[in-house]
């Protein structure tokens, strides 16, 4: 569902905000994206379409699954649901092609907003140690506070 909404096309009845829109707003107001000329942006964009051409096959059989099965439930999905597998190939190599071209599109999109080049990543995002820490030292932390304070021995008690 996700790679479908990320590349969503435009209707009549409304219009996702999506790859397709960031790039149609680059081609049609290049000025809006600030960190770069206006033959850069749309420069940038027509690049980004080339990217999205690539993925039709696998975008196409993504819609037609979101659309026979995922969300809108067709009749012949129920009664046979292993077609799918034949009228909409999709395999995993197909779902991280397209992650990876719509990250490869806002990386470079992005630049014209922020100035930053390089790779999307969040730090640790693959360390679960780092979670299980944080989480950790708020218990402790929540300990220490719920606990009563004991009085300090003063000389007179000792």
């Amino acid at each position: 569902m996700y790679a479908a909404k990320l590349c969503d096309k435009p209707t009549k009845k409304k219009t996702p905000v999506t790859i397709r829109t960031l790039l149609n707003l680059a081609k049609k107001q290049p000025m809006l994206f600030t960190k770069g000329s206006h033959a850069e942006v749309i420069e940038a964009a027509n690049k980004c379409w080339k990217i999205i051409s690539g993925l039709k096959v696998p975008l196409a059989s993504i819609e037609k699954r979101r659309h026979e099965s995922l969300a809108h439930l067709d009749a012949n999905s129920v009664m046979n649901p292993g077609q799918l597998k034949h009228t909409a190939p999709l395999t995993l190599a197909d779902l991280e092609k397209i992650f990876e071209g719509t990250e490869e599109i806002l990386r470079s999109m992005d630049r014209f907003f922020t100035g930053l080049v390089g790779e999307i990543i969040f730090l640790e995002q693959d360390d679960y140690r780092a979670v299980l820490r944080i989480a950790a030292d708020a218990k402790r932390s929540a300990t220490r506070s719920a606990s009563p304070k004991q009085p300090r021995p003063t000389a007179e008690s000792e």
